[in-house]
């Protein structure tokens, strides 16, 4: 007799999806807060990405969307 899983609720997967965006967010502003009224995008940008690399459950989002190789 084979497991079978049960089935997942979309709804689930869609608030883990919303969740991680959520912390993709978060990471990005608290990490680029140092520059804020500096007058340096390019900065900002760059600490908003380091933000949101740091976590490796956010990569793999990013991947999945296309956003990062």
């Amino acid at each position: 007799m084979a497991l079978r899983l049960p089935k997942q609720n979309y709804q689930d997967i869609e608030r883990i999806i919303e969740f991680d965006f959520v912390r993709a967010t978060e990471a990005a502003a608290l990490n680029s807060l140092r520059w804020l009224g500096r007058g340096d995008k390019e900065a900002a940008d760059a600490a908003a990405w380091d933000g949101v690399r740091s976590d490796p459950r956010l990569i793999a989002v990013l991947k999945k969307i296309g956003l990062e190789k």
